[in-house]
């Protein structure tokens, strides 16, 4: 099987059980609605933070969604990516429009504490060199991306989502794809260099000579 099979046959078998999740969750299963839930947090921060809101930002509006979900369960579409997709745009034109409004939000202290610090930090680094790379691609190719990847949507439900020819979808994965692979590449090169450097310049201080 290719790697492109296998990416998809992944992809669907984690829609099946979202879509067995929703079922269960449409019909009173507690567990299955957090698990609902904490998707839909999850899969909004990473479409937030790839489309470029800060970390702050990402979990104020991803517990929005994650808020509506909830409240929400009886009447949640089908197309459950595209519609975080949605709510996650939505909630972000809402988000800047309260901050627009009010006149003390610059004071506001804006590190989450719902995860807890160290996991808030963990979460950003992991996906801070991938987060900056996809900020690189051009808008078109941002979008596709984040949905077919992120959000996890098919090429299918990317077209349709997007307005695109499915086509046209394929080239920009392609493209893009090829795009942050280069990227990821310089990126960890670049890291790897100020790693040796920083141990150079540690080998170098007569503080570590042993004398």
């Amino acid at each position: 099987m290719s790697p492109e099979a296998q990416e998809a046959s992944q992809i669907d078998e984690q829609k099946a059980a979202t879509n067995d999740a929703l079922g269960r969750a449409r019909k009173g299963d507690t567990v299955a609605l957090n698990q609902i839930c904490d998707e839909s947090r999850m899969l909004a921060w990473r479409y937030l933070r790839a489309m470029g809101s800060s970390s702050a930002e990402a979990d104020d509006i991803a517990q929005d969604v994650y808020l509506k979900v909830y409240e929400n369960i009886a009447s949640l579409k089908d197309n459950f990516r595209a519609w975080i997709r949605t709510l996650a745009q939505h909630g972000r034109i809402d988000y800047w429009r309260r901050r627009k409004r009010s006149v003390q939000l610059e004071d506001r202290d804006f590190v989450s504490h719902r995860d807890g610090p160290e996991a808030a930090l963990l979460r950003e680094e992991r996906f801070k060199p991938l987060e900056r790379c996809i900020k690189r691609l051009a808008e078109d190719e941002r979008e596709v991306i984040v949905a077919r990847f992120i959000l996890e949507c098919s090429a299918a439900e990317t077209a349709t989502e997007l307005g695109m020819p499915l086509s046209t979808v394929n080239t920009y994965v392609h493209r893009a794809k090829q795009k942050l692979a280069d990227c990821l590449g310089r990126v960890r090169k670049k890291g790897s260099q100020g790693h040796r450097g920083s141990q150079q310049i540690n080998d170098a201080d007569p503080r570590n000579s042993g004398k």
